[in-house]
């Protein structure tokens, strides 16, 4: 499936869109709605653990509160440069592990 193919919203990829990023996948879910999902849940773990505000790292890193909150509601894909900076500002890694299973290179680790 190519990117261009994937729904606007990852948490379309959700048995129950509502209970993003906690609940499960639909079966065969495509790698990036499972990267997304994992983002999601380490973003707002590391929140959570830092007892930093949406808005407060928003400003801290230069990023939209809205932006951020959509990616944690799974309503849009996180790009890299944003990425880069929730990382850097958080000062801890986000994006999930990739592991290579035998016959499916690059399955994001869920």
């Amino acid at each position: 499936m190519a990117a261009r193919d994937l729904p606007p919203e990852p948490r379309m990829f959700a048995v129950d869109p509502d209970d993003w990023p906690g609940g499960d996948l639909v079966d065969h879910a495509p790698a990036p709605a499972v990267a997304a999902r994992r983002l999601a849940q380490n973003l707002r773990r590391a929140l959570d653990e830092q007892t930093v505000s949406l808005r407060a790292l928003a400003v801290r890193v230069g990023v939209d509160h809205a932006t951020i909150s959509r990616v944690i509601a799974g309503r849009r894909y996180c790009d890299i440069a944003t990425l880069a900076k929730l990382e850097a500002g958080l000062g801890t890694p986000l994006w999930p592990p990739y592991r290579q299973p035998s016959g499916h290179a690059g399955d994001v680790v869920d």
